[in-house]
Protein backbone atom coordinates (compact mmCIF):
# COMPACT_ATOMS: atom_id res chain seq x y z
CA UNK A 1 0.00 0.00 0.00
CA UNK A 2 1.03 3.31 -0.78
CA UNK A 3 1.68 5.99 1.96
CA UNK A 4 0.54 8.91 0.38
CA UNK A 5 -2.69 10.27 1.10
CA UNK A 6 -5.18 12.25 -1.24
CA UNK A 7 -5.96 15.66 -0.99
CA UNK A 8 -8.66 17.12 -3.17
CA UNK A 9 -7.88 20.48 -5.05
CA UNK A 10 -9.99 22.97 -3.99
CA UNK A 11 -10.90 26.31 -6.58
CA UNK A 12 -12.67 29.11 -6.48
CA UNK A 13 -15.66 28.77 -8.24
CA UNK A 14 -17.32 32.14 -9.92
CA UNK A 15 -20.86 33.39 -8.76
CA UNK A 16 -22.63 33.25 -12.02
CA UNK A 17 -25.90 34.96 -10.45
CA UNK A 18 -24.03 37.75 -9.02
CA UNK A 19 -22.32 38.52 -12.64
CA UNK A 20 -25.47 38.38 -14.67
CA UNK A 21 -27.58 40.36 -12.15
CA UNK A 22 -24.97 43.44 -13.57
CA UNK A 23 -25.23 42.87 -17.30
CA UNK A 24 -29.22 44.31 -17.21
CA UNK A 25 -28.66 47.65 -15.56
CA UNK A 26 -25.03 47.90 -17.50
CA UNK A 27 -26.65 47.38 -20.37
CA UNK A 28 -29.66 50.11 -19.28
CA UNK A 29 -27.09 52.77 -19.02
CA UNK A 30 -25.17 52.09 -22.20
CA UNK A 31 -28.70 52.30 -24.06
CA UNK A 32 -29.47 55.28 -22.03
CA UNK A 33 -26.15 57.09 -22.57
CA UNK A 34 -26.80 56.15 -26.38
CA UNK A 35 -30.15 57.70 -26.48
CA UNK A 36 -28.95 60.74 -24.42
CA UNK A 37 -26.11 61.76 -27.11
CA UNK A 38 -28.89 61.04 -29.84
CA UNK A 39 -31.13 63.63 -28.12
CA UNK A 40 -28.28 66.28 -28.04
CA UNK A 41 -27.43 65.62 -31.09
CA UNK A 42 -30.67 66.19 -32.60
CA UNK A 43 -31.34 69.08 -30.10
CA UNK A 44 -30.61 72.31 -32.33
CA UNK A 45 -29.08 75.76 -30.71
CA UNK A 46 -31.52 77.68 -28.40
CA UNK A 47 -32.14 81.32 -29.43
CA UNK A 48 -33.51 84.20 -27.69
CA UNK A 49 -35.67 86.90 -29.68
CA UNK A 50 -36.72 90.17 -27.86
CA UNK A 51 -40.29 91.59 -29.06
CA UNK A 52 -42.45 94.75 -27.89
CA UNK A 53 -45.10 92.26 -27.47
CA UNK A 54 -45.82 88.54 -28.49
CA UNK A 55 -49.07 89.27 -30.42
CA UNK A 56 -50.68 86.12 -28.22
CA UNK A 57 -47.23 83.68 -29.08
CA UNK A 58 -47.30 80.66 -26.03
CA UNK A 59 -44.88 78.03 -25.30
CA UNK A 60 -44.80 74.84 -27.39
CA UNK A 61 -45.98 76.93 -30.81
CA UNK A 62 -43.64 76.20 -33.65
CA UNK A 63 -40.83 77.88 -35.82
CA UNK A 64 -42.14 77.55 -39.57
CA UNK A 65 -39.89 78.24 -42.36
CA UNK A 66 -40.50 77.14 -45.70
CA UNK A 67 -43.88 75.65 -44.57
CA UNK A 68 -41.62 73.35 -42.42
CA UNK A 69 -41.86 73.15 -38.19
CA UNK A 70 -37.96 74.20 -37.82
CA UNK A 71 -38.24 74.36 -34.02
CA UNK A 72 -40.12 75.02 -30.95
CA UNK A 73 -40.79 77.95 -28.48
CA UNK A 74 -39.56 76.66 -25.18
CA UNK A 75 -40.50 79.73 -22.99
CA UNK A 76 -41.78 83.28 -23.00
CA UNK A 77 -41.14 85.22 -20.04
CA UNK A 78 -41.15 89.40 -19.29
CA UNK A 79 -37.50 91.30 -19.54
CA UNK A 80 -36.35 92.43 -16.26
CA UNK A 81 -37.83 95.76 -16.51
CA UNK A 82 -41.01 94.49 -18.21
CA UNK A 83 -40.63 96.59 -21.27
CA UNK A 84 -39.90 93.94 -23.74
CA UNK A 85 -41.13 90.19 -24.02
CA UNK A 86 -38.12 87.30 -24.39
CA UNK A 87 -38.80 84.11 -26.31
CA UNK A 88 -36.90 81.54 -25.97
CA UNK A 89 -37.18 79.06 -29.00
CA UNK A 90 -35.23 75.70 -29.83
CA UNK A 91 -33.84 74.89 -33.33
CA UNK A 92 -33.72 71.17 -35.00
CA UNK A 93 -30.18 70.52 -35.44
CA UNK A 94 -30.86 70.28 -39.05
CA UNK A 95 -32.01 74.09 -38.82
CA UNK A 96 -29.28 75.42 -36.74
CA UNK A 97 -27.62 77.40 -39.91
CA UNK A 98 -31.02 79.74 -39.98
CA UNK A 99 -29.88 81.41 -36.97
CA UNK A 100 -27.61 83.82 -38.64
CA UNK A 101 -26.77 87.51 -37.87
CA UNK A 102 -29.25 89.77 -40.39
CA UNK A 103 -32.01 86.81 -39.23
CA UNK A 104 -35.34 88.78 -38.98
CA UNK A 105 -38.04 86.98 -36.68
CA UNK A 106 -41.86 87.76 -36.59
CA UNK A 107 -45.36 86.25 -35.00
CA UNK A 108 -47.72 85.11 -37.65
CA UNK A 109 -50.66 86.94 -37.11
CA UNK A 110 -53.55 88.45 -38.74
CA UNK A 111 -51.64 91.36 -40.32
CA UNK A 112 -52.71 94.79 -43.00
CA UNK A 113 -50.87 95.22 -46.02
CA UNK A 114 -51.04 97.29 -48.72
CA UNK A 115 -51.81 94.26 -50.40
CA UNK A 116 -54.16 92.95 -48.26
CA UNK A 117 -54.66 90.90 -44.96
CA UNK A 118 -52.59 87.93 -44.14
CA UNK A 119 -51.91 85.71 -41.50
CA UNK A 120 -55.72 84.71 -41.30
CA UNK A 121 -54.51 81.33 -40.56
CA UNK A 122 -53.87 82.25 -36.84
CA UNK A 123 -57.03 83.60 -36.27
CA UNK A 124 -58.16 79.91 -35.59
CA UNK A 125 -54.97 78.32 -35.19
CA UNK A 126 -52.13 79.53 -32.43
CA UNK A 127 -49.80 82.12 -33.29
CA UNK A 128 -46.57 80.93 -34.49
CA UNK A 129 -42.82 82.21 -35.20
CA UNK A 130 -41.25 82.34 -38.58
CA UNK A 131 -38.08 84.01 -40.25
CA UNK A 132 -36.53 85.54 -42.64
CA UNK A 133 -32.42 84.02 -43.16
CA UNK A 134 -29.93 86.53 -42.84
CA UNK A 135 -26.48 85.40 -44.16
CA UNK A 136 -23.95 86.96 -41.12
CA UNK A 137 -22.17 85.15 -38.53
CA UNK A 138 -23.87 82.04 -36.55
CA UNK A 139 -25.96 84.08 -34.12
CA UNK A 140 -28.35 82.86 -30.60
CA UNK A 141 -29.53 86.50 -29.75
CA UNK A 142 -32.09 88.87 -32.13
CA UNK A 143 -34.04 91.64 -31.61
CA UNK A 144 -37.88 90.37 -33.02
CA UNK A 145 -39.90 92.62 -36.07
CA UNK A 146 -43.31 93.62 -35.25
CA UNK A 147 -44.40 92.77 -39.03
CA UNK A 148 -43.32 90.57 -41.70
CA UNK A 149 -40.77 91.04 -43.43
CA UNK A 150 -43.10 91.36 -46.85
CA UNK A 151 -45.34 94.02 -45.17
CA UNK A 152 -41.69 96.21 -44.58
CA UNK A 153 -40.84 95.57 -47.91
CA UNK A 154 -44.70 96.59 -48.93
CA UNK A 155 -44.81 99.66 -46.70
CA UNK A 156 -42.87 102.03 -48.85
CA UNK A 157 -44.05 105.47 -49.92
CA UNK A 158 -43.68 109.11 -48.01
CA UNK A 159 -44.09 109.22 -44.20
CA UNK A 160 -46.53 111.56 -41.90
CA UNK A 161 -46.52 111.81 -38.43
CA UNK A 162 -49.73 112.02 -36.60
CA UNK A 163 -49.41 113.54 -32.88
CA UNK A 164 -52.37 111.82 -30.17
CA UNK A 165 -52.24 112.43 -26.88
CA UNK A 166 -53.06 108.75 -26.29
CA UNK A 167 -53.72 105.60 -28.73
CA UNK A 168 -56.25 103.07 -28.80
CA UNK A 169 -56.98 99.92 -31.20
CA UNK A 170 -53.93 101.80 -33.38
CA UNK A 171 -50.87 99.52 -33.37
CA UNK A 172 -48.04 98.95 -36.46
CA UNK A 173 -49.28 97.91 -39.66
CA UNK A 174 -52.81 99.51 -38.99
CA UNK A 175 -54.30 100.74 -42.50
CA UNK A 176 -54.78 103.99 -43.27
CA UNK A 177 -57.89 104.53 -45.40
CA UNK A 178 -59.16 107.17 -48.12
CA UNK A 179 -62.78 106.73 -48.96
CA UNK A 180 -62.81 102.97 -47.63
CA UNK A 181 -59.31 102.13 -49.66
CA UNK A 182 -56.20 101.54 -48.15
CA UNK A 183 -53.70 104.02 -48.93
CA UNK A 184 -51.05 103.58 -46.52
CA UNK A 185 -50.23 102.38 -42.72
CA UNK A 186 -48.65 102.93 -39.57
CA UNK A 187 -44.86 102.34 -39.67
CA UNK A 188 -43.86 102.86 -35.98
CA UNK A 189 -45.47 104.70 -32.79
CA UNK A 190 -43.30 106.04 -29.73
CA UNK A 191 -43.66 108.92 -27.14
CA UNK A 192 -42.63 112.15 -28.22
CA UNK A 193 -38.87 113.37 -26.79
CA UNK A 194 -40.95 115.08 -23.41
CA UNK A 195 -43.57 111.63 -23.56
CA UNK A 196 -46.66 114.30 -23.28
CA UNK A 197 -47.90 113.01 -26.43
CA UNK A 198 -47.70 109.70 -28.73
CA UNK A 199 -46.16 110.52 -32.40
CA UNK A 200 -47.49 108.04 -34.84
CA UNK A 201 -45.42 107.36 -38.22
CA UNK A 202 -47.75 106.44 -41.19
CA UNK A 203 -46.42 106.00 -44.69
CA UNK A 204 -48.83 106.36 -47.70
CA UNK A 205 -47.90 105.32 -50.81
CA UNK A 206 -46.60 107.43 -53.29
CA UNK A 207 -49.43 107.03 -55.91
CA UNK A 208 -51.26 108.69 -52.85
CA UNK A 209 -48.96 111.39 -51.83
CA UNK A 210 -51.03 113.95 -53.48
CA UNK A 211 -54.27 112.94 -51.68
CA UNK A 212 -52.26 114.14 -48.43
CA UNK A 213 -52.41 118.06 -47.87
CA UNK A 214 -51.05 120.23 -44.89
CA UNK A 215 -55.23 120.71 -44.16
CA UNK A 216 -56.08 116.91 -44.65
CA UNK A 217 -57.84 115.87 -41.38
CA UNK A 218 -56.99 112.36 -39.74
CA UNK A 219 -58.92 109.95 -37.27
CA UNK A 220 -59.39 106.97 -35.80
CA UNK A 221 -62.16 104.67 -36.74
CA UNK A 222 -63.30 101.14 -35.80
CA UNK A 223 -64.92 98.42 -37.78
CA UNK A 224 -68.83 98.98 -35.87
CA UNK A 225 -70.00 101.60 -35.05
CA UNK A 226 -72.95 102.33 -32.79
CA UNK A 227 -74.91 105.34 -32.96
CA UNK A 228 -77.83 106.64 -30.40
CA UNK A 229 -80.58 108.60 -31.43
CA UNK A 230 -84.03 109.81 -31.27
CA UNK A 231 -85.08 107.74 -33.84
CA UNK A 232 -83.06 104.76 -32.51
CA UNK A 233 -79.87 103.01 -33.07
CA UNK A 234 -78.40 103.06 -36.52
CA UNK A 235 -74.91 100.76 -37.49
CA UNK A 236 -72.04 101.72 -39.60
CA UNK A 237 -69.83 98.52 -39.98
CA UNK A 238 -66.05 99.84 -41.71
CA UNK A 239 -63.75 98.35 -44.16
CA UNK A 240 -63.43 93.76 -43.44
CA UNK A 241 -59.91 95.10 -42.34
CA UNK A 242 -60.71 97.82 -39.89
CA UNK A 243 -62.27 94.67 -37.95
CA UNK A 244 -58.85 93.17 -37.14
CA UNK A 245 -56.84 96.11 -37.35
CA UNK A 246 -58.74 99.63 -36.45
CA UNK A 247 -57.90 102.01 -38.68
CA UNK A 248 -56.91 105.71 -39.45
CA UNK A 249 -59.06 107.89 -41.84
CA UNK A 250 -58.48 110.98 -43.62
CA UNK A 251 -59.94 113.23 -45.94
CA UNK A 252 -59.37 116.71 -47.33
CA UNK A 253 -61.07 119.73 -47.33
CA UNK A 254 -62.60 120.66 -50.93
CA UNK A 255 -60.23 124.06 -50.96
CA UNK A 256 -57.17 121.59 -50.26
CA UNK A 257 -53.74 123.08 -49.25
CA UNK A 258 -50.81 122.78 -50.47
CA UNK A 259 -49.61 119.26 -51.09
CA UNK A 260 -47.77 118.29 -47.24
CA UNK A 261 -43.61 117.53 -47.75
CA UNK A 262 -43.02 114.10 -46.41
CA UNK A 263 -42.55 114.34 -42.11
CA UNK A 264 -45.21 116.49 -41.98
CA UNK A 265 -47.27 116.17 -39.21
CA UNK A 266 -50.99 116.05 -38.25
CA UNK A 267 -53.00 115.71 -35.02
CA UNK A 268 -55.42 112.62 -34.75
CA UNK A 269 -58.85 114.54 -34.21
CA UNK A 270 -60.56 113.40 -31.14
CA UNK A 271 -63.89 113.29 -32.78
CA UNK A 272 -64.91 113.03 -36.75
CA UNK A 273 -66.99 116.20 -38.47
CA UNK A 274 -70.13 114.49 -40.48
CA UNK A 275 -69.03 117.35 -42.99
CA UNK A 276 -65.37 115.90 -43.41
CA UNK A 277 -67.44 112.71 -45.45
CA UNK A 278 -68.60 115.20 -47.59
CA UNK A 279 -65.71 116.51 -48.71
CA UNK A 280 -64.78 115.05 -52.55
CA UNK A 281 -61.65 117.59 -53.91
CA UNK A 282 -60.50 116.61 -57.46
CA UNK A 283 -57.11 115.69 -57.03
CA UNK A 284 -55.14 113.58 -59.20
CA UNK A 285 -52.93 110.79 -58.05
CA UNK A 286 -49.39 111.20 -58.06
CA UNK A 287 -49.47 108.73 -60.88
CA UNK A 288 -51.71 110.46 -63.09
CA UNK A 289 -49.20 113.60 -63.02
CA UNK A 290 -46.41 110.88 -64.20
CA UNK A 291 -48.37 110.32 -66.86
CA UNK A 292 -49.13 114.13 -67.94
Amino acid sequence: MSDQIPTARVSAKQNANISAAWIVPILAAIVGVVLLLQWMHARGPLVTITFEDTQGLTIDAPIMYRGAIVGRVENVQLSADTSRVIVSARLHATSQELAREGTRWWIVHPEVSFEGITGLDTLISPRYLTLSVGTGKPSLSFAGVATSVMAQEQMSGTKFTIITDSISGITQSTPVYYRGIIVGAVSNIQFAPNAIAVLIDVVVKNEFANLIRTNTKFWSVSGLDLDFGFTGVSMNIGPVTSLLKGGIQLATPDQAGEIAPAGYGFTLEKEMDEDWLEWAPELPLSRDLDNK
